[in-house]
């Protein structure tokens, strides 16, 4: 059987004794192991998806911290000469739940994400299969008035 990027995912088998690298915060290990499990029992996991998953969970957990401290600060922090300014970690927020959203994406964790993936595992396999000669034969060209130029058929 001719390996490719469809066949490898789905030849990965679920790995039930998963564990969360040191990496992942406490509070995310359970959830690490919840997503990794789903994706592979549901076909669409790799073991080099691994490291996305961890991205992912940073991203979220990076998110969910800065978002705290500029609960306790306040949206708007003194600057250098007194003024009033947006606090800096709100850009850090946006920027890694920007990360996590596309990474969620990459790994088909939202119902658009899905949809996709199913459509893209769909073209892989049509684009596989051996094209028939005999298809293009039945295509008849349409016909056309001598005069004018426009199509009868249309």
């Amino acid at each position: 059987m001719k390996r490719t990027a469809v066949t490898s995912v789905r030849e990965s088998a679920p790995r039930r004794n998963r564990r969360a690298p040191p990496e992942i915060p406490q509070p995310l290990r359970k959830v690490y192991v919840e997503i990794c499990n789903h994706l592979a029992e549901t076909g669409r996991f790799h073991e080099t998806d691994e490291r996305l998953v961890r991205l992912y969970l940073l991203a979220l957990h990076e998110a969910e911290q800065a978002r705290t401290q500029v609960a306790a600060d306040g949206m708007l922090v003194a600057g250098s000469g007194g003024q009033m300014k947006s606090h800096p970690l709100i850009s850090v927020a946006n920027q890694a739940r920007l990360t996590a959203a596309k990474l969620a994406t990459v790994l088909g964790l939202g119902p658009y994400a899905r949809q996709r993936m199913a459509g893209a595992v769909e073209a892989v396999a049509k684009a596989e299969q051996p094209k028939d000669p005999w298809s293009d034969a039945a295509k008849v060209p349409a016909k056309r008035d001598s005069r004018t130029g426009p199509r009868l058929d249309a």
